[in-house]
């Protein structure tokens, strides 16, 4: 298990995500949530530990939705990522 003094614990990663909206004022660009999302992904993780398996963003007034999906990670665990992919409802 990892502790929650580990900078990558859950209760950790809230705590910056929480730091970093609050921060940041009251509206948020798409681009400042991803770079919020980006700074509390769980990186450099041992095998069997928490990880973000994706992020989304959702328009529900352009029924649109963007994701970025965990893939994996290389031999010193850096996270692969899909990168944010886009996807929206025709009707």
């Amino acid at each position: 298990n990892i502790p929650a003094s580990h900078t990558s614990s859950t209760f950790r990663r809230f705590k910056r995500l929480n730091d970093k909206i609050n921060k940041s004022g009251k509206k948020h660009s798409v681009d400042t949530i991803k770079q919020i999302n980006f700074c509390v992904r769980a990186n450099g993780m041992p095998e069997g530990a928490v990880r973000t398996l994706w992020h989304a963003l959702y328009n529900c007034e352009k029924r649109s939705l963007e994701i970025d999906f965990y893939l994996g990670e290389t031999r010193s665990y850096k996270q692969k990522r899909s990168g944010y992919m886009h996807f929206k409802l025709d009707k």
